[in-house]
């Protein structure tokens, strides 16, 4: 066989083969980023003796652009292990803050977020320990 035609046949088989790759595949969106779940994400800590601040946003999937979705017009109370509530204001959207409230370290506290748009969040009750004694 001439040079011709096993460049001939070696570029019909290549034309082959890479037919049959790009044919053969299909696309996959992987379950995370295909699910269009919208999670409560509260971030901040309860401080004893200063301003707490906890921050409230959305969580938004992997492929979206936006960066932070911030939970607007949730009304956040700190409740203590007697019932007694201290209410959070809103600094601006997705930011809430307690003045120092005189918490007791030791005592046992928990958070209480309502939602307009999904609903009542509580914590668990845990006691709240002065910035030296965190790990």
């Amino acid at each position: 066989m001439s040079s011709f035609h096993i460049s001939f046949i070696r570029a019909i088989l290549l034309s082959g083969l890479l037919a049959f790759v790009v044919s053969c595949k299909e696309s996959y969106e992987p379950p995370a980023l295909a699910n269009n779940n919208s999670f409560l994400v509260v971030e901040g800590s309860i401080n004893i003796d200063s301003v707490t601040t906890i921050h409230l946003s959305r969580s938004t999937r992997l492929k979206d652009t936006s960066k932070v979705v911030p939970e607007q017009n949730a009304v956040m109370v700190l409740e203590d292990e007697t019932n007694r509530l201290y209410p959070f204001s809103t600094q601006k959207a997705g930011v809430y803050s307690l003045p120092p409230a005189g918490l007791t370290p030791g005592k046992k506290y928990r958070l209480r977020i309502k939602t307009g748009s999904s609903g009542e969040y509580l914590s668990d009750s845990g006691q709240i320990r002065p910035h030296h004694d965190r790990p």
